[in-house]
């Protein structure tokens, strides 16, 4: 295209071929968030995990099965109930944030350590709380044998 034609083109806002695209919705960039996160992928491997331990233990079910269930998983079903959350919590500017910090160096090692982190942090939170349950116990069994007591 000349050059005088695509001035006066963009002068006057009218569109023209190899015009920028516009801007992406909310909804594409929440998409872009949930892939750029892993979250589905995290969703997959938990779901891998769970179909394995199922195949562990129940051995008498035919392989052919398992592999047939596991074609009727349908992710883009879980992505679209998961849209309408986001949307519900993050304005567009939030979303778009995200995305920013997400893309950073920072933000790829958050998403590389946090399964790591939920994972010990789980371990610790458990021991933690079978402790504190441990001494609840005690203490409501001690406060019962006092009241006996008396």
């Amino acid at each position: 295209m000349r050059p005088i034609v695509l001035t006066v083109l963009l002068l006057v806002g009218l569109p023209f071929a190899g015009s920028a695209q516009s801007a992406p919705t909310k909804q594409e960039d929440i998409r872009q968030l949930v892939a750029v996160t892993g979250t589905i992928d995290l969703m997959k491997q938990s779901m891998q995990r769970m179909m394995g331990q199922f195949r562990q233990t129940m051995t008498q079910i035919p392989e052919a099965f398992w592999t047939e269930l596991d074609k009727e998983i349908d992710y883009n079903e879980l992505l679209n109930k998961l849209l309408p959350v986001y949307d519900a919590h993050y304005t567009h500017d939030d979303i778009k944030a995200l995305l920013a910090f997400y893309r950073s160096p920072i933000g790829q090692k958050s998403i590389r350590e946090l399964p790591a982190i939920m994972q010990e942090s789980s371990a610790i939170g458990r021991a933690w709380g079978e402790a504190a349950g441990r001494r609840v116990a005690e203490k409501i069994q001690r406060a019962q044998a006092d009241s006996t007591a008396h």
